[in-house]
């Protein structure tokens, strides 16, 4: 089997299910035009699952990624298994180069006892990460968002934290014509 072709074909199939309710619109069809062109299947659809929550990329942060996804599993297995052994009543989380949110948000629906703060630099991304707070349900008395480079905003907070969580922007711009274009 050609592994391109069945890739554009079940991408074709997901943007036609998830973005057009199985109807071949106008849209779709330069939507599809937009696919054949590598731009990412799930900026077209304009969100993507990650963990059990429904992560927007309306300012077209990075897409998270299936290995993010993994590692941020583990991480709220040691959260729950520290709860279970009289670990920290609340837990205190700090979502750095935040992108998304889709590290804390996943985070905030499985840890009903966290409160995330994220810190991201782009202003674009700060929007979206309001966006997928409220999306999925989280209360905004649990979070707060910060801007800057890394921890400068945080350094006149007193803030302390559990966990830091952070898939910060590696790719190298000396290897960008390495990255897949989608």
């Amino acid at each position: 089997m050609n592994t391109s072709t069945h890739t554009d074909t079940h991408e074709r199939a997901w943007l036609l299910a998830e973005k057009y309710g199985g109807v071949k619109t106008p849209e779709f069809l330069k939507d599809l035009k937009r696919l054949f062109k590598r731009e990412p299947l799930a900026y077209l659809i304009g969100h993507i699952p990650f963990l059990d929550s429904t992560i927007f990329l309306d300012s077209r942060p990075l897409i998270p990624r299936p290995e993010t996804e993994y590692w941020v599993a583990r991480a709220i297995e040691e959260m729950h298994g520290r709860a279970a052994t009289g670990g920290a009543p609340v837990y205190s989380i700090l979502d750095l180069c935040a992108g998304s949110g889709c590290i804390g948000v996943a985070v905030l629906k499985a840890v009903p006892v966290a409160r995330v703060d994220f810190c991201e630099i782009d202003p674009r991304h700060r929007s979206t990460i309001e966006k997928n707070i409220r999306e999925n349900g989280i209360a905004p008395a649990r979070t707060h968002i910060y801007g800057g480079d890394l921890f400068a905003e945080l350094a006149g907070t007193k803030n302390k934290y559990d966990f830091i969580l952070t898939n910060p922007p590696y790719i190298d711009p000396r290897h960008i014509a390495r990255v897949q274009k989608s």
